[in-house]
């Protein structure tokens, strides 16, 4: 779990700024791996499916929550199974 200096815990409005950082990450990473736009285009500009930068970053925001937690659900070793996914891997 991540930590403030001195160990302190994050507190909950930084805690959903980095969550949704992190969502909107995953969702780039996600759509460009298969070959989409992803939050920018190839030149850097906003992905112009999307008619405001409110709306693009609500959806990366789920799809990128939505890859998150498959990849939990899948890679992760499950509880009491050392080394060993639930899943197996993401293709299923």
């Amino acid at each position: 779990e991540p930590a403030c200096v001195g160990g302190q815990s994050i507190p909950d409005d930084l805690r959903e700024i980095f969550w949704e950082g992190a969502c909107v990450v995953a969702a780039h990473q996600f759509r460009s791996l298969h070959a989409k736009t992803g939050f920018v285009d190839g030149q850097g500009l906003p992905n112009a499916d999307y008619p405001d930068a409110e709306q693009r970053i609500a959806a990366f925001k789920a799809l990128g929550a939505a890859v998150i937690h498959r990849y939990r659900e899948c890679v992760l070793p499950s509880p009491g199974t050392p080394g060993e996914g639930k899943g197996g891997g993401l293709a299923h």
